[in-house]
């Protein structure tokens, strides 16, 4: 009977041992992000046809430390903090991006911005399913793209994903 009791003893402790291990191996693999995972920081996006030659669907980094440079061209009327307002950063932080001495911009200028992720629209995606994804406002993205109206969607589209108010 002592034997039996061992037993039960031995199998109690491999069993919360075992279960130790696998939460402590979950928990770091919680922690960090598989290589097949990573993407290059600040990848240059520099016209919307880029994505359809590599053959993308979207671009996305996990790490809110990470963005992506993306080209901005800039509309008619814009200024500088209206463009800092779309993407969620800061005048300076665009000017110095920039290498921008003023807050003087013209139309069509292009700016590198910040953003969180570039996507393409697949066919029946909605706005509000989009911002949902990444964790956005609709308007933000709208604003982003100088889309005037959410229906003005249509497949193979590329958005711009800001980068989420702080």
């Amino acid at each position: 009977m002592e034997t039996q009791q061992k037993k039960k003893l031995f199998l109690i402790i491999s069993g919360v041992f075992i279960g130790i291990v696998v939460y402590v191996i979950a928990d770091i693999m919680m922690l960090t992000t598989p290589p097949w995972k990573k993407k290059k920081r600040n990848i240059e996006i520099a016209q919307q046809d880029s994505l359809r030659q590599v053959g993308l669907d979207s671009v996305y980094l996990t790490n809110f430390s990470d963005t992506l440079i993306y080209e901005y061209r800039v509309g008619k009327n814009e200024v500088l903090g209206k463009i800092a307002e779309k993407f969620n950063t800061k005048i300076d932080s665009l000017k110095s991006m920039n290498q921008l001495s003023s807050d003087n911009i013209i139309e069509n200028q292009k700016l590198s911005v910040r953003i969180r992720a570039i996507y393409r629209v697949k066919q029946g995606d909605i706005i509000s399913t989009i911002a949902k994804r990444y964790g956005v406002e609709s308007e933000d993205i709208l604003q982003a793209n100088n889309i005037k109206n959410a229906k003005q969607l249509w497949a193979d589209q590329i958005l711009a994903i800001p980068l989420p108010k702080k």
